[in-house]
């Protein structure tokens, strides 16, 4: 079956190439319109990346039993709605591959990205009380997920996955966005309705004072391990949801600089002076927060932010 990529979905793609490596256009153009997999009218996709070697990583979420063209490697005990992601080699050198990642309930696979070398990493959603851990800091607790696969061993199923981990609590979390562009790092972005979501005592906000806030986490990049994680925006605001109070992206590079957005409810977000907007002025404003982070150390700096209201 054809993927159906809606014309909307193809033109956000071909921008997206035009700005990384405009080579690959026509070859890009060309998957989004003729990949065949098993997944069924799919109007948009939540991640795409392109590695070093101009291969092309598409991913998303499907609940297809069948993908005639492609030999997907499978993670977890797949089932419902699963996330995959799919390597496409426009030079045709290397040969199409996948990966299926889930448990027994539903996943959404909402971000990935690829470090210098060219290795996956992909964070989302889970509601399956055995989704696929993996490595010595696995947990068991949280509905978000993170995980690492080895970019060499990619299409070899669960052998390629270095490890996978939970974040979160016993409440309801989203990982929406990650970055691994910083050495050694991964960044991570979202939002928690978790009172016991896994902080460290260096945090910004180290509780969750309503139903929700958005939140950020530095992992180490070869266990997965914990770094730094907190609150983002100390949000008091009774109204805060799902919906208007979440860290949507995320970018680090390799000068220690991490840029976080979203959008917040509250006045509590940590505005710096001279910012664009100091206060929030709408329902829930958009913000774009920028910390400073040592490259070896665990310690965090906000040294600049700014709210944009809308």
């Amino acid at each position: 079956m054809i993927i159906r990529w809606s014309p909307e979905a193809v033109e956000d793609l071909e921008r997206v190439v035009r700005h990384m490596q405009s080579d690959n256009l026509t070859a890009v153009r060309k998957v989004a319109h003729t990949i065949y997999t098993g997944v069924t009218n799919l109007k948009n996709f939540p991640s795409f990346g392109l590695a070093k070697g101009g291969e092309v990583f598409v991913a998303g979420v499907t609940d297809s039993n069948q993908w005639p063209n492609y030999k997907l490697g499978q993670f977890g005990r797949v089932a419902a709605t699963d996330g995959f992601i799919l390597r496409i080699d426009p030079s045709g050198k290397l040969r199409a591959a996948g990966i299926r990642i889930g448990g027994s309930g539903d996943e959404s696979l909402a971000s990935t990205d690829i470090d210098a070398h060219g290795d996956i990493y992909a964070v989302g959603t889970t509601d399956s009380p055995n989704f696929p851990v993996k490595g010595a800091h696995a947990r068991d607790v949280g509905s978000g997920f993170v995980l690492k696969i080895n970019g060499r061993k990619f299409g070899e199923g669960s052998a390629g996955v270095v490890w996978s981990r939970r974040i979160g609590g016993h409440g309801e979390d989203a990982l929406l966005s990650v970055s691994a562009r910083m050495p050694d790092s991964v960044f991570v972005s979202g939002r928690s309705g978790s009172r016991d979501f896994p902080v460290t005592r260096n945090a910004i906000y180290k509780r969750l004072e309503v139903r929700n806030d958005s939140i950020l986490a530095r992992l180490r990049g070869y266990d997965g391990e914990i770094q730094y994680s907190t609150f983002v925006g100390g949000t008091r605001h009774p109204e805060a949801s799902w919906y208007n109070d979440e860290a949507t992206g995320v970018f680090a590079n390799n000068n220690g600089d991490v840029y976080v957005t979203g959008c917040t409810v509250d006045d509590r977000l940590p505005v710096t002076a001279g910012a664009l907007q100091a206060q929030r002025k709408g329902n829930a404003d958009a913000f774009v927060l920028r910390m400073k982070f040592a490259a070896s150390q665990q310690t965090i700096q906000a040294d600049k932010s700014k709210n944009t209201g809308r």
